[in-house]
């Protein structure tokens, strides 16, 4: 192989390369955004979880008090 030839195979795979590596990137991004959503998911549903036991809890306390 010539030195032209090795050099425009070489440049061909760093192309190659550079746009897998923006593709992941990409994917990266798609994913990291889907954990922080379902992150505030989770903590909205436990937020409703303790508001939900608190509410229980304080129901539980007028019922023996009630008695």
């Amino acid at each position: 192989m010539s030195v032209w030839t090795t050099l425009l195979s070489a440049g061909r795979e760093i192309t190659v390369v550079t746009e897998r590596v923006d593709r992941l990137r990409a994917e990266v991004d798609a994913l990291s955004q889907s954990v922080t959503a379902n992150t505030e998911r989770l903590i909205r549903i436990e937020t409703l979880i303790d508001l939900a036991r608190e509410r229980q809890r304080r129901i539980s306390t007028q019922d023996r008090s009630d008695d």
